[in-house]
């Protein structure tokens, strides 16, 4: 998960955010602040893409009164798969704290929305499972498993360490019923050697495919000692331990092609929403962070069906369902 001062950004971004809402709504009886519905009836923004995006920045800016220490990126202004609005990514930072948020703007690019758009004619668990690709993924588990538990995690975090730990038992408890599919997501603003480590990762598994697992088991083991100075030399002892070939795994962290499926890894993962690690996914249905096995067990329980004993309904001796209690 973010670290203690990255989650105040956050929360700080979000109560921030949450004012612009609430003063974009009220904002013709703020005095001073620019209204933005006076822009309704105005001619649609024609400035370059560049130009709009400044035109973002500088009004959150001003709107927000952030400090110059925050930076604000804008990112490329797209065509949304909603209709009528484009959509871009918001990147705000300040030293090595980071937080992203998604906008939208309506196809005149006069208005502009903060947040999350959803669509109520869609399933939202399908709308997650349609995004996460299983091409090419790293699985443990039946593959037939009526229950998928798709894991975004970085191996510099320590609470990804901690849910390691946990849904390797949870696997075990439910063999056959449950597999789990790990997907990367480096913190890398805050985690400096974690794509790093997810590369090296890749490249241990093309060797060999269970090596991966023990090799994610072997840095969270090391996780404190691991730096950006000693990453290949603690991979280099893994490979030597494990019988594989380390200059090879050193050649194969160079290859962009590898980087790119860690880097696509993590995109996909701000797709479906994460934001933080670890973050899971139940079949679409969203975990987030180090939970206990309990409540892991509890989530996949409702996914096969299996009720709780007190959520069963009371039956008589022969087995039939009590009538209810009558007033």
């Amino acid at each position: 998960m973010l670290s203690k001062a990255t989650a105040v950004v956050f929360l700080i971004t979000t109560l921030v955010l949450g004012y612009l809402y609430w003063d974009v709504k009220n904002s013709g009886t703020h005095p001073g602040a620019q209204n933005i519905a006076q822009v309704e009836g105005s001619a649609p923004f024609t400035g370059s893409p560049e130009e709009q995006k400044q035109r973002i920045s500088n009004y959150l800016r001003e709107t927000l009164n952030m400090p110059s220490s925050v930076q604000i990126e804008v990112g490329e202004i797209q065509t949304s798969d909603i209709p009528g609005l484009q959509e871009g990514e918001l990147n705000y930072q300040r030293g090595e704290q980071a937080q992203k948020g998604n906008f939208y703007l309506t196809s005149d690019g006069n208005y502009l929305i903060l947040g999350r758009v959803m669509n109520l004619a869609v399933d939202p668990r399908q709308a997650v499972v349609s995004k996460i690709s299983m091409k090419d993924a790293v699985i443990q588990g039946a593959k037939d498993a009526p229950v998928t538990l798709v894991e975004y995690s970085d191996l510099q975090c320590p609470f990804c360490g901690r849910a390691h730990k946990t849904v390797e038992e949870l696997v075990k408890a439910n063999e056959g019923k449950l597999k789990w599919v790990w997907k990367h997501f480096p913190l890398s603003t805050i985690h400096k050697w974690a794509e790093d480590g997810a590369v090296a990762a890749e490249c241990v598994r093309q060797q060999n495919e269970e090596a991966f697992w023990k090799f994610a088991d072997y840095v969270f083991e090391n996780q404190k000692s691991i730096n950006n100075s000693n990453l290949e030399q603690k991979v280099g002892e893994f490979a030597q331990q494990n019988g594989l070939k380390d200059k090879k795994i050193k050649s194969c962290m160079k290859d962009k092609n590898v980087r790119e499926k860690v880097q696509a890894d993590a995109k996909e993962g701000g797709e479906v929403g994460v934001s933080s690690t670890p973050t899971f996914f139940v079949n679409g249905r969203k975990v987030s962070g180090a939970k206990p096995l309990a409540e892991f067990q509890s989530i996949v329980d409702e996914e096969l069906g299996i009720k709780k004993p007190e959520e069963a309904a009371p039956t008589t001796e022969s087995g039939a369902p009590k009538a209810p209690p009558q007033g």
